[in-house]
């Protein structure tokens, strides 16, 4: 079991990744028509909530990663839609492009 500090840091970050992957989610749906980009959105969200249900610091480290990897993903997904960013080496959807 989680201890308080433990507890407090585990809701400020499912709080922040929250946030952040609510924030970019809904930009990407208004401004693109990709399902696919979209999707990786809603992932990346589900995702960051998942944090809050963690028991344990081990599960707490492995749910973070995981939300972290989809929210990077996202963004680099994204970036094929910003423009003047296009130029960019195109994303991997689905996977972590490097």
């Amino acid at each position: 079991m989680a201890d308080a500090s433990d507890v407090h840091e585990l809701r400020r970050e499912a709080q922040r990744l929250r946030a952040v992957a609510m924030e970019a989610m809904f930009r990407a749906e208004l401004l693109t028509n990709s399902s696919a980009l979209h999707a990786v959105g809603r992932q990346a969200f589900k995702a960051a909530d998942r944090i809050s249900n963690a028991e344990s610091r081990s599960e707490l480290d492995q749910v973070r990663e995981v939300s972290r990897t989809l929210i990077y993903d996202f963004m680099a997904a994204s970036r094929a839609y910003v423009p003047g960013l296009s130029e960019a080496p195109s994303p991997v959807i689905g996977g972590r492009g490097s």
